[in-house]
């Protein structure tokens, strides 16, 4: 399968930091059709992979290849044309209706003095038909859920029409509900040929919908592959510090299911 995304010896740092690089030597491919999901604990770096992988920040070393054209070349309409990027956290404080929202997406096929046409209109409905908000597509944006508004910066995005879509964190700070809406559109997504790439806190996320998952640690992969030989008690103690028991739930679930464990006394019950 050609890998739709490469990525070889990345090395990111912030200028004005002495620190030590944030990250460095991360190489790792992402075919069409696959979900990639990045773990890690808060600070090693996700966010940071993403925007360097959205083009937002731009690496000191190594190479990022989008269907074999090196990011770094590319115009910024050129990479919004072919990577979509929903970042962890944005809210809008002006009362948008969310179909205005969505059609934003279409900027980057509009040039500098063009409104949106019908036919961007057409494609923005077709992507909060697939996100499921439709019948949300005429209310103002500061007056849905946490997550509905996720769902519309999905559907922004996918009204882009890229090959590539980044989520930092999509399920943060959503109820259990939720985050299963948003894995089931990530899955069906995918099935449908798009290429994805999410960094989530949760490593039952990427039993529930990955291909390929990897985990950040001190500016480097603990592990990187299939979820089942990624994410084992081992490299999942190593990340996190913790106890960590990794089980197979068969009973009407069939799939492993990631058990961190307390150290404190149990409740009296």
């Amino acid at each position: 399968m050609t890998p739709r995304i490469t990525i070889d010896d990345l090395c990111f740092f912030y200028a004005s930091s002495d620190e030590k690089p944030v990250f460095e030597h991360l190489s790792f491919q992402v075919s069409s059709g696959q979900v990639f999901c990045l773990l890690g604990p808060n600070g090693t770096g996700k966010s940071t992979l993403i925007k360097c992988l959205s083009g937002l920040l731009r690496p000191q070393q190594g190479t990022i290849l989008l269907d074999g054209d090196d990011l770094s070349s590319l115009k910024p309409s050129s990479i919004a044309k072919k990577v979509g990027y929903v970042p962890q956290s944005q809210f809008s404080v002006f009362p948008f209706l969310v179909r205005d929202v969505v059609v934003m997406g279409r900027a980057a096929h509009l040039n500098n003095i063009s409104s949106p046409k019908q036919r961007d209109y057409d494609i923005a409905d077709e992507a909060i038909r697939t996100v499921g908000i439709a019948h949300i597509a005429e209310r103002p944006c500061n007056n849905i859920s946490g997550g509905e508004w996720q769902l519309v910066l999905i559907a922004r995005a996918l009204t882009q029409q890229p090959q590539i879509l980044l989520l930092d964190e999509p399920t943060s700070h959503l109820d259990m509900g939720n985050q299963m809406r948003i894995l089931e559109v990530i899955s069906g997504l995918s099935r449908a040929g798009l290429t994805i790439i999410m960094a989530s806190h949760f490593p039952d996320h990427a039993f529930l919908a990955a291909h390929q998952a990897a985990i950040l640690k001190d500016r480097q992969f603990v592990a990187w592959g299939n979820p089942d030989e990624v994410i084992n008690q081992a490299n999942l103690q190593a990340a996190y510090g913790i106890d960590v028991r990794i089980l197979f739930v068969a009973d009407g679930v069939g799939r492993k299911i990631c058990v961190p464990l307390s150290r404190a006394p149990a409740l009296p019950g």
